[in-house]
């Protein structure tokens, strides 16, 4: 950990944008666990709700979890065809579905009651991303910008780490 931090920007380090990339990664993992769930047992209904809460939970935390989901769902489609029948598919796929937008319409309440502050807070989180002119190396610009802000904090976490590393070389 100590390891990590030392190249931790600051821009991340005391970011309130990443707090939804977290659990964005735990239910990603979640979702991958539910589909292999599905491969020990592909009958199981309980495994089909599982993996409707875990996608809409994804989805619910943030909604680029569609890029990860399309090809977890081509994966899940093509495993479903080879262990189950036609009928059996749409049954286990039928219920994900309808757990997903269920669930899904339950943990967003608040975007569907209040649609119109959803999207003004949007607009203010697009604001406060970081825009460069676009370029073939725009990214190792910000890239190179942000791993060079490093907080205060990171030097004495720096020193610890070599400290520790001192110890257990010489021990």
């Amino acid at each position: 950990v100590a390891g990590f931090a030392i190249i931790l920007p600051v821009s991340v380090y005391l970011s309130h944008n990443s707090k939804s990339d977290v659990p964005l990664a735990t239910m990603t993992v979640a979702t991958i666990y539910c589909l292999l769930l599905k491969e020990r047992d592909p009958r199981s209904m309980w495994f089909d709700i599982l993996l409707g809460l875990s996608v809409s939970l994804a989805f619910s935390f943030k909604h680029s979890f569609l890029f990860i989901a399309i090809p977890l769902g081509v994966w899940h489609i093509v495993r479903s065809l080879q262990l189950l029948k036609i009928d059996e598919i749409v049954k286990s796929f039928a219920i994900t579905a309808v757990v997903c937008v269920v669930s899904w319409l339950i943990f967003n309440i608040g975007i569907i009651l209040d649609f119109a502050n959803f999207l003004d807070y949007q607009a203010i989180q697009a604001q406060m991303s970081i825009r460069e002119p676009s370029s073939p190396f725009a990214g190792v610009y910000v890239w190179g910008k942000l791993a060079t802000q490093t907080s205060a904090g990171n030097t004495v976490i720096s020193f610890l780490l070599f400290l520790s590393i001192t110890a257990v070389v010489f021990s």
